[in-house]
């Protein structure tokens, strides 16, 4: 899916720049840092992707070994401190998956912020040369298409990046699991 998104932003922007060097100078300085953002954002959630992996990882171990020792559980009486047990791996792996989520959404926030800048600057670019007789009303609308897609693939780039890290997370959470000596 990388190489397509790639290729319509890069077709896209050289649609844009065919009509105003500016516009397209502004929409490829802004897809890269789009893509360096989605990089670095995509480093900084790891830690936190990791921390979610490993909670979850804790409440599948803490759930099935209360089911496999529910008879012993019952026999003597450890119900209750088997269900605090539980409750608070369940509660850790909560915090842990919503400040993930959080740390998730802030990427969004500044990823749209982004997005208005450049959609903000192209408009500007595009209502002064149409009042200026360089652009249509039909030109500045095929740009504004243009923008649509190239925002759409760079949104879909962004979550590429971002599912290949948590699957790396995920992985690096099983990798660690299979490498542990049974008890």
């Amino acid at each position: 899916t990388v190489i397509p998104i790639s290729i319509s932003i890069l077709l896209g922007t050289w649609l844009v720049a065919r009509h105003s060097l500016v516009m397209g100078a502004v929409v490829l300085i802004w897809a890269i840092l789009m893509f360096a953002y989605n990089v670095f954002s995509s480093k900084i959630k790891l830690p936190f992707d990791n921390e979610r992996a490993q909670s979850f990882s804790k409440v599948i171990g803490s759930i099935s070994d209360a089911v496999s020792n529910v008879v012993n559980i019952y026999l003597f009486t450890a119900k209750s401190s088997e269900n605090e047990k539980v409750i608070e791996e369940i509660e850790d792996a909560r915090k842990k998956n919503t400040k993930s989520w959080q740390v998730g959404e802030w990427t969004f926030l500044v990823q749209n912020v982004l997005v208005f800048l450049c959609e903000f600057a192209v408009i500007a670019i595009s209502v002064a040369r149409w009042k200026s007789g360089n652009m249509t009303v039909g030109e500045v609308i095929f740009v504004q298409g243009i923008l649509l897609t190239i925002f759409r693939g760079t949104f879909n780039m962004g979550h590429v990046i971002r599912r290949v890290f948590e699957a790396a997370s995920d992985a690096h959470e099983i990798l660690e699991i299979m490498d542990m000596v049974p008890e």
